[in-house]
């Protein structure tokens, strides 16, 4: 009898565990040497929007949190491009071997990587329009978000708010 229920408690875990990974679990963004890139997060869109709307500025941290990313969970944010080459995005963030899967195929999409003491602890796609930091340049949980106005030239000359976050390299 106690063999039934033992093999019964490790049927459960395991039936729990493969839910656990192949549901997305915010717990699990990655098992070993493998990042699975999340769909855009929407909390933190709309954080980075009602930033632009107060005209304001927030620290990144606090932003970063409010968007479901705990304080704490990571200490450098990168942004990359529309990246398709998992040996390039590696040399940027230092690591080696690590496997992509589901980065973007779209143009239009950005990739945000949390990073914590060297270590991938997250990444998602950012669609358009995209909040972050300039290809090879990371941000931290203390840089600042600022709303910039900008002057575009083409097709109307009219004036946009943007974010900018203190960055660096």
């Amino acid at each position: 009898m106690n063999s039934t229920v033992a093999r019964r408690a490790l049927a459960a875990f395991g039936l729990a565990t493969l839910v656990a990974l192949t549901s997305g679990c915010d717990n699990l963004p990655f098992i070993g040497d493998k990042v699975a890139v999340e769909d855009e997060n929407p909390a933190l869109a709309a954080e980075f929007h009602r930033i632009i709307e107060s005209k304001g500025t927030a620290r990144l941290g606090d932003v970063i949190a409010k968007g479901g990313i705990p304080e704490g969970s990571w200490d450098r944010m990168y942004s990359f491009d529309s990246p398709n080459n998992e040996k390039e995005l590696n040399r940027a963030l230092g690591t080696s071997g690590l496997d992509w899967a589901r980065l973007p195929e779209d143009s239009e999409q950005t990739t945000q990587v949390f990073v914590r003491n060297g270590k991938v602890v997250r990444a998602f796609n950012d669609q358009r329009p995209r909040y972050g930091v300039r290809n090879g340049k990371y941000a931290t949980p203390d840089s600042t978000v600022r709303v910039v106005e900008k002057q575009r030239g083409y097709p109307a000359n009219d004036v946009v708010s943007v974010l900018e976050i203190d960055e660096f390299s």
